[in-house]
C-alpha cells in the first residue's frame, strides 16, 4: 500500500526472514538478465511458481543463454549487476522495469532510451510468436481445440 501510495506501480518483495534477498514482484515473478547476459530469476519456497517464468527460461536456454535459478540480493541490483529487469506473469508475459527504489536509493537498469531490452524484447516476441502459432513448436506447449 506504500509504495502504491508513493506512486509506484508494482513493490519488490524481499524475503520475510532477513529483507536481503528478491522474492518476487507483488504482481508477478521477478526475472532479469546479467551483465554476463544470463537470465536469472530468484530461487524460493516462498514464490509462487509461474508457468510464463518457466516458459521464458526454456526459451533462454534453448536459445543458448546461461539460466541461473539462485538467491538474489537486493544488493545486486542496487550495484548494477544487470542490465535488464522485468515482471513476468500470464497476462503480460513480460513487463519491463527500468527503476527500483530502495532505502532512499534509486537504481536505474538498462538502457533508459528503450522501453523494453533487446533480451527482454526478444524472449517476449519468441513466447507471442509461439502463442499464435507463427513459430513452430518444438516444445510441446500448444493444444489444438477444435
Amino acid at each position: 500500500m506504500a509504495a502504491k501510495k508513493a506512486g509506484y506501480p508494482i513493490a519488490l518483495y524481499l524475503d520475510a526472514k532477513t529483507n536481503t534477498y528478491v522474492e518476487e514482484f507483488s504482481t508477478s515473478n521477478f526475472l532479469a538478465i546479467d551483465k554476463n547476459g544470463a537470465y536469472v530469476t530468484p530461487k524460493s519456497d516462498a514464490i509462487l511458481a509461474s508457468i510464463t517464468n518457466k516458459s521464458l527460461m526454456e526459451l533462454a536456454a534453448d536459445a543458448g543463454m546461461k539460466v541461473e535459478m539462485r538467491p538474489i540480493k537486493i544488493n545486486e541490483v542496487m550495484e548494477g549487476n544487470f542490465v535488464e529487469m522485468a515482471a513476468c506473469g500470464t497476462a503480460v508475459v513480460v513487463t519491463p522495469v527500468n527503476k527500483v527504489m530502495y532505502k532512499d536509493t534509486v537504481a536505474t537498469i538498462g538502457d533508459k532510451s528503450v522501453a523494453v531490452g533487446p533480451t527482454l524484447k526478444k524472449l517476449y516476441n519468441r513466447v507471442r510468436s509461439l502463442q499464435q502459432g507463427e513459430e513452430e513448436d518444438k516444445f510441446g506447449w500448444m493444444t489444438e481445440v477444435c
